[in-house]
């Protein structure tokens, strides 16, 4: 009974890991800036941070965007270098207790998010473009851990209720604008309008979960239950309000609101799994003298369920980005107003920079501070040809060393400016 709770609160609850968090990198350089990027987004890249920054005359010309990739992967306690030292070794007691001290009280976090930049195309102060963006958020309870390095304590009860996920994967098609205005002390002053139609692929939740585990004198009484609810479609909509402003210093100062009234409604081929087994004073002696599948109630059902709803999580961007000779500084604020898949409320800050002397090869950095990575640093750089550009980005999470950091993330696309 242990074997096959464990084993399938794992499997289904990883499972979201790879449909691939606090926001989504849809290109190199956004990722090269650790997201301190909203008031250095222009011409296509405005629709991802401030539509407002379509009406500076930053922005004017063509800019479109070709296909690229963004994703990052990462988890709240264990790094390459762990996997390393851990893999096919034989575990001490001091090992395994390192192990679980990794792991927070509220269980192994684990996030992943993708966005796929499909075609993007920007002219003077209107933008259209299309994108595929994922997320995925799963918590494993410490308990299943503790259970599968230690083994069954006598007289405790494990808890395994603490478990949960979600994952989603949408389109997402937006128009933007940005209309200029005059305002005094302002070189450019904008207002912006982005509207997303969004088509969801697929999405699904744990709606309940739990599970005990409790070793005793007269043998081993446990139960577990999850609940597991999937769309194969959906649609929704969503709007972003923007303002921007460049003072006489050239000081570029951004503020926008993402995600306004942003909702999915998952109403195509709406499943819901449930599994659940339970038994009580399990021992060997019962096992030996009787068919094992007899002592263990067992639940598997799957049924047609109901239309769901998903919430976009409100988001405020802050930004400013200040050119200098031949770096281009920056730095963001950005603040989740509701808990959402792969989103936590902590308040992310980055900081970044470009370093523009040598026209055809640009170099860039950043870090992150807070959100769900806490540390992140970022590093790219990007090749021009003309009006053909190639960006390229690598992450870091939790530490400034690849083989210590607990996540990464790579982004790559091409975009021609006109």
């Amino acid at each position: 009974m242990l074997k096959r709770f464990c084993l399938t609160v794992c499997s289904l609850l990883t499972l979201f890991s790879v449909a691939a968090a606090q926001g989504i990198f849809y290109n190199a350089r956004e990722m090269a800036f650790s997201g301190a990027y909203g008031a250095a987004a222009y011409r296509v890249d405005a629709v991802n941070w401030n539509p407002a920054n379509l009406g500076l005359t930053l922005t004017s010309g063509v800019g479109i965007q070709l296909p690229g990739m963004g994703m990052r992967v990462l988890n709240s306690s264990f790094s390459l270098a762990d996997y390393n030292r851990y893999n096919g070794a034989i575990l001490g007691q001091e090992d395994k207790a390192e192990l679980l001290n990794r792991i927070p009280e509220q269980g192994l976090q684990i996030f992943a998010n993708m966005g796929t930049p499909v075609f993007g195309i920007s002219i003077a102060r209107l933008a259209v473009s299309a994108r595929v963006r994922g997320v995925s958020d799963i918590t494993l309870s410490r308990d299943i851990f503790d259970l599968m390095l230690n083994g069954n304590e006598l007289g405790r009860t494990y808890d395994f209720s603490t478990s949960s996920g979600g994952a989603s994967v949408l389109a997402d098609l937006s128009v933007s604008y940005g209309q200029a205005f005059y305002v005094p002390y302002f070189n450019d002053f904008a207002v912006g309008l982005t509207v997303h139609w969004l088509q969801g692929f697929a999405a699904v939740e744990v709606v309940e979960s739990r599970g005990t585990l409790t070793t005793g004198f007269e043998g081993i009484a446990g139960d577990g239950y999850i609940q597991l609810r999937s769309a194969n479609g959906g649609s929704g909509m969503s709007f972003d309000l923007g303002l921007s402003g460049i003072l006489k210093n050239n000081l570029v100062i951004s503020m926008a609101l993402l995600n306004i009234a942003g909702q999915m409604r998952w109403d195509k081929e709406v499943q819901v799994l449930e599994y659940g087994i339970q038994s009580d004073s399990l021992t060997v002696e019962a096992l030996i003298n009787e068919d094992a599948d007899s002592l263990i109630s067992d639940i598997q059902r799957e049924y047609t369920g109901d239309p769901f709803s998903s919430v976009l999580p409100l988001q405020l961007n802050v930004g400013i980005a200040y050119p200098v000779a031949d770096w281009l500084l920056s730095a963001q604020y950005i603040q989740i107003m509701q808990k959402g898949t792969g989103t936590n409320k902590v308040p992310y800050f980055a900081v970044g920079a470009e370093w523009r002397r040598l026209k055809f090869l640009p170099l860039r950095f950043g870090m992150g501070f807070g959100g769900v990575h806490k540390f992140s640093a970022s590093l790219g750089f990007a090749l021009r040809l003309g009006p053909l550009t190639s960006n390229f980005a690598f992450q870091t999470i939790n530490q400034l060393l690849p083989n210590r950091g607990t996540g990464y993330g790579f982004a790559m696309d091409v975009s021609i400016g006109l």
